[in-house]
């Protein structure tokens, strides 16, 4: 008996159990699922449900590199900034911490200097700036810019020293030899280091007490000179802060007047006498100070400076300065604008053109109180205005 050979959907033979195969009836092959394998040597059913093939990979495109080269090149230079500042910034703040340790040691040698003798304030006046004081071989660099040499860091020390009268007044208060009995001394040390680029330097200040064994704080050989610096105009008359310079007979000093609006210089004059220039060149503050004729930089010739004697310069009306932006309605290319003080200031006429981008004009360094503002040859579209000491005011001119 023959046996039916049964098929799947794959047309693979499936065994049953037996039954008679009749010669008449014959069973129809299904055809080849898609699914199902392909037999060797047959040809591969097409389906239209096959997915299109990928393009080829040709590698990335000249512009695909360019940009990366860019990105990359972006992203390690920010690195390296970053980096490179961070490490700028640390290498600064070692320095910071060294200058503080040598601007005390400044001035623990600077005491000892006054309490070890009593003449020893006069030896720290005379000069009063000292460069790289107290130089040591074994902190010495060899180099003449930034001698003091600590840890592989160079530094350059400036010590200023400027007399304080106690106890008896200051010139500033009419005091004369006769009843200055002691000086104190103000010391300032700046420290600077190499390498610092826009940082600010270290700076540390003390006041030392007179030695007690000093009974005068002047030599009959020396001059006291006291420099007064009052205003008009805020909490109290007095200008601590100021910067002043003094030039005169083999010297050139420095002093800032203290919470009294007074400076002192202690001079050694010619027995001749001495004449000397005294400079306003700023203020402690950073801000800007200007006498009536609204200069900030205001001098005075001090004549017949003599051995022994005191003497007091009074600056008055010194006040912070005030700056002035007038806007112009219908310039022409060659307007300009003429500020004059009425009251408060002494000072000329001053006339500048208009900036042509945006029709205005300023003015700095006016002295505080009425100015009179017009534009063009004439004042005959004149208005007053009124500046305040220290601030910036705005108007508007309308051209005639």
């Amino acid at each position: 008996m023959l046996w039916p050979v049964h098929r799947n959907a794959c047309n693979e033979p499936v065994r049953h159990s037996p039954v008679p195969i009749f010669p008449t009836r014959s069973r129809p092959v299904p055809p080849s699922h898609p699914a199902c394998p392909v037999p060797h040597g047959h040809p591969t059913p097409t389906t239209h449900h096959s997915l299109p093939a990928p393009p080829p990979d040709h590698g990335a495109s000249l512009l695909e590199v360019v940009l990366s080269v860019v990105l990359l090149s972006i992203f390690t230079i920010a690195t390296t900034l970053v980096v490179a500042q961070g490490t700028t910034t640390s290498a600064n703040n070692r320095a910071r911490i060294t200058a503080a340790g040598l601007a005390q040691r400044e001035l623990d040698l600077t005491a000892e200097t006054i309490t070890n003798s009593p003449t020893g304030a006069n030896t720290l006046l005379n000069p009063q700036n000292t460069l790289n004081p107290h130089l040591t071989p074994q902190l010495n660099s060899g180099d003449p810019q930034w001698p003091f040499q600590i840890d592989g860091q160079k530094f350059a020390i400036t010590r200023h020293t400027q007399p304080q009268s106690i106890g008896s007044g200051t010139p500033c208060q009419g005091a004369t030899p006769n009843n200055i009995k002691r000086l104190a001394t103000l010391v300032q040390v700046t420290i600077t280091w190499q390498g610092m680029g826009t940082e600010k330097p270290h700076t540390a200040s003390q006041l030392f007490p007179p030695n007690r064994n000093s009974d005068t704080g002047l030599n009959p050989n020396q001059a006291l000179l006291g420099i007064n610096i009052t205003g008009t105009t805020g909490p109290t008359p007095q200008r601590p802060g100021t910067e002043l310079q003094l030039t005169g007979p083999q010297t050139t000093t420095t002093a800032i007047t203290d919470n009294k609006g007074c400076a002192l210089f202690l001079l050694t004059p010619p027995t001749t006498g001495g004449t000397y220039e005294l400079t306003i060149t700023g203020h402690t503050s950073g801000q800007t100070y200007v006498n009536l004729a609204s200069n900030p930089h205001e001098t005075n010739t001090i004549a017949d400076i003599m051995p022994n004697t005191t003497r007091t310069i009074n600056i008055t009306d010194y006040e912070p300065a005030a700056t002035l932006t007038v806007t112009i309605t219908n310039p022409t290319p060659t307007t300009t604008i003429t500020a004059w003080p009425t009251s408060g200031g002494a000072g000329a006429a001053t006339t500048i053109p208009i900036n042509p981008n945006t029709n205005t004009a300023t003015f700095n360094h006016l002295y505080p109180g009425i100015w009179n503002i017009w534009s063009g040859p004439t004042n005959t579209n004149a208005i007053s205005i009124t500046l305040q000491p220290g601030k910036h005011t705005t108007t508007e001119l309308t051209t005639p």
